[in-house]
């Protein structure tokens, strides 16, 4: 029999048979009564977990349950209010003390302080360091005019130092980063802007350039591509100054420091590179990482400039300019710039007088750091909002990029304080400084490269800012078409400079859209020009890149790259109460938590598949004859189709978003999937561009050769056919592949699994 004692213990007092059957009895039981309580368990918690997920991706609470969507928008707002113009002036005023030339001891410092910052802000921040051949001058270049063995007239080796502030032994020389060094000598021919026309233009005229020094003005075009096609006509140096006609437009008595106009002693540095492949040169394509196969320096070097170049002031540039001399009638009038003399082509035949030029850049090679800060996401952890800026300069880089450096460490600041009260973001924020963007993207491009896999997978945009101020007209943005209306919102939400109409307001008075779209300002496509076109080219992550910026009628900042761009300039003549970066700021800081905290993503895809529209209707306009001189209605009638597929399944997805239940965690994340995928779609498998074969955006790509924002694949081989080089198949050839890309978007964003 049993008896139950005291301490509820079980005491058996019957035979040792009837023993063990009641012990198999109790076990099979208590056996029982587990699986019960497993099975009951696991169910109770897959529903709360069910629950918990709809509950962190719904309208109405995040990953606790904390707070309202009401209460996350009113989170949002304060962020927004809380960036300080007191702040930002102290960011910028710190990373301003000292020149921080890419690969520096002074830019490793600047990386320091922002690791403890955000460590501070509670932010996990890790520093990667990448192994990057630089270049930098070992000494001043040198441009000279001589008279058989008579110098008349040598270059200034620095810039003059206009403000107290200026004088620093660390202020690099002017150069043109990876310029090789070399010493030549020869007769000086003018170019222009360098364009393909410029050059047409003088095969015209009969002008030769082979063996010639070319000396061309800032402007048009790149750097790079100038000195490139100088010497493919057989150039042997280049020269470069900025012309005061786009750079002291009232005049070379009103400039720097009183007015915001470049000085005649005043010179813009800058690197002219031009690999296929972007980034470090001996390791094209894979992270220059301890480990990675490197190569050679000599095989790297087949790959850089083989000319000497080299940038002088406009006062440096007179006397040579006034050697040339013309004896015809130019048919392009832009050739005439803005010193107060007309300006020739070449020297005359009976003029001994030529032109020196010596540059003695070294390559070398440096450990570069970005500095990383992962604030981890509460539901979708593995959903990666990405922000960057650029750290390096090539001198005090007030604007390019302290500017933007000061916003982001405002940005970090905010998010922090917003941590502390017990916000979390339901995606990851990954914040990023990169170490040397002035050489060519150098640091973003080797990071990319280091997680391309994985930011293929992960990565919902790339928000960019290099320069949060270089002016103070108007609010500027750069930005792939999914993003268009989530920059619009944001700026909407953000008061002007003057607080009388808000940032989107005035944005849309001051630069209204080119397209058509009368409701949006104008949205520039995102060119070459910071470290975001890798993102979109290589990747397909769709980015932004914004600023507070000057008049459309001004080419540049005109003080863009040189000594002058300094804490004084920026704190006396541009952003004295430090408003238009608070602008900047608070729109980063705006569409970065919007992207974070959305149920789902406010991608636009109907608004792209209209962008689509303007670009084909665009397109055929501007190469209407050359279309119809290959034949092309079937061609152009077949990407016309594309288009309108897109439409039409773009404005059935979007249709299919609004009356989705946004508490349904499988349908949101559905929808989700499809618009994460939907930018990486437009990215080609094989290379459209013989000249950038990573660069594989077969819509937002652009043309070397011709200026064109859209299907650059398009446009080269238009280009190249002209020319002779590729036939007009190969146009038929790009069309398609434009209309392949189109379609492929349009495929990953029907609701069916597959069709």
């Amino acid at each position: 029999m049993l008896t139950i004692e005291e301490k509820g213990s079980i005491v058996y007092t019957g035979s040792p048979k009837r023993r063990c059957f009641i012990i198999f009895l109790i076990v099979l039981g208590l056996l029982a009564f587990a699986a019960i309580g497993i099975v009951a368990g696991y169910f109770i918690g897959r529903n709360s977990a069910a629950k918990s997920c709809d509950d962190d991706d719904s309208d109405t609470k995040t990953q606790n349950g904390k707070f309202t969507q009401k209460q996350l928008e009113e989170i949002n707002k304060n962020a927004v209010e809380m960036v300080s113009t007191e702040e930002l002036r102290n960011n910028l005023k710190f990373f301003t003390k000292q020149p921080h030339f890419p690969g520096s001891n002074e830019s490793l410092d600047l990386a320091k302080h922002i690791q403890e910052k955000w460590t501070e802000y509670g932010i996990n921040v890790t520093m990667k360091k990448y192994i990057i051949m630089l270049s930098r001058p070992k000494k001043p270049g040198v441009v000279a005019l001589y008279n058989g063995s008579d110098e008349i007239y040598r270059s200034a080796p620095q810039e003059k130092f206009l403000v107290p502030s200026e004088n620093n032994s660390l202020v690099v020389p002017p150069f043109n980063a990876y310029a090789p060094a070399g010493s030549v000598r020869g007769k000086l021919v003018y170019a222009n802007y360098g364009r393909n026309s410029d050059f047409d233009e003088l095969k015209r005229l009969g002008v030769n350039v082979t063996n010639k020094i070319v000396i061309m003005r800032y402007g048009k075009v790149g750097r790079a591509t100038k000195s490139k096609r100088a010497r493919k006509l057989g150039a042997i140096g280049a020269i470069y100054y900025m012309d005061p006609e786009e750079y002291a437009k009232q005049g070379v008595d009103k400039v720097y420091p009183e007015y915001n106009w470049m000085p005649s002693t005043g010179v813009q540095r800058g690197n002219i590179k031009s690999t296929p492949i972007r980034g470090d040169p001996q390791t094209p394509g894979y992270p220059s990482v301890e480990g990675m196969y490197r190569l050679p320096k000599e095989e790297a070097m087949k790959l850089l400039p083989q000319i000497p170049v080299h940038p002088i002031s406009y006062k440096d540039a007179e006397p040579l300019l006034r050697t040339l001399v013309r004896n015809v009638v130019l048919s392009n009038s832009s050739f005439q710039g803005g010193l107060d003399f007309s300006y020739g082509i070449q020297m005359a035949e009976n003029d001994d007088r030529e032109v020196l030029l010596n540059v003695t850049n070294e390559l070398f090679e440096a450990d570069v750091y970005n500095v990383m800060g992962v604030i981890k996401g509460s539901t979708h952890p593995d959903e990666l909002v990405l922000l960057g800026n650029h750290r390096d300069a090539w001198v005090f880089g007030a604007a390019d990029a302290s500017s933007g450096t000061a916003a982001m460490m405002e940005v970090s600041r905010v998010l922090g304080e917003q941590l502390k009260k017990g916000w979390r973001p339901k995606r990851t924020i990954v914040l990023l400084s990169w170490g040397a963007e002035e050489p060519k993207y150098m640091g973003s491009v080797e990071w990319l490269e280091e997680y391309s896999r994985l930011l293929s997978a992960r990565a919902v945009a790339y928000l960019n800012v290099d320069m949060a101020v270089d002016g103070n007209y108007s609010f500027r943005a750069k930005s792939a078409p999914l993003l268009d209306w989530v920059l619009a919102k944001g700026a909407m939400k953000v008061p002007s400079p003057l607080g009388n109409e808000t940032a989107f307001d005035e944005w849309i008075r001051k630069i209204p859209s080119t397209m058509g779209f009368n409701y949006l300002p104008r949205l520039q496509q995102p060119r070459a020009g910071s470290d975001y076109v890798n993102f979109i080219q290589r990747l397909g992550i769709p980015i932004v890149d914004i600023r507070y910026t000057y008049n459309s009628k001004i080419s540049s900042n005109p003080l863009y790259h040189t000594v002058h761009d300094n804490f004084w300039w920026m704190s006396t003549l541009i952003d004295p109460e430090f408003k238009y970066h608070q602008v900047t700021t608070r729109i980063w800081t705006q569409i970065t938590m919007t992207l974070a905290d959305s149920v789902i993503l406010p991608f636009n895809v109907t608004h792209y598949g209209d962008n689509l529209k303007v670009f084909n209707a665009g397109i055929k306009k501007k190469f209407a004859d050359d279309f119809k001189n290959y034949t092309m209605e079937k061609d152009l009638a077949y990407l016309d189709k594309a288009v309108e597929n897109f439409q039409t399944t773009a404005k059935a997805f979007d249709a299919f978003v609004k009356g989705a239940d946004k508490e349904d965690y499988a349908v949101v994340g559905r929808i989700n999937t499809r618009l994460l995928s939907v930018e990486r779609a437009f990215v080609n498998l094989q290379p459209i561009l013989q000249a950038n074969p990573l660069q594989r955006h077969v819509v937002l790509v652009h043309s070397p050769s011709i200026s064109y924002n859209w299907y650059g694949g398009v446009v080269d081989a238009i280009f190249r056919a002209r020319k002779g080089l590729v036939s007009k198949e190969e146009v038929k050839k790009q069309v398609s592949i434009v209309a392949y890309g189109i379609n492929s978007a349009a495929q990953v964003l029907k609701l069916s699994p597959i069709e």
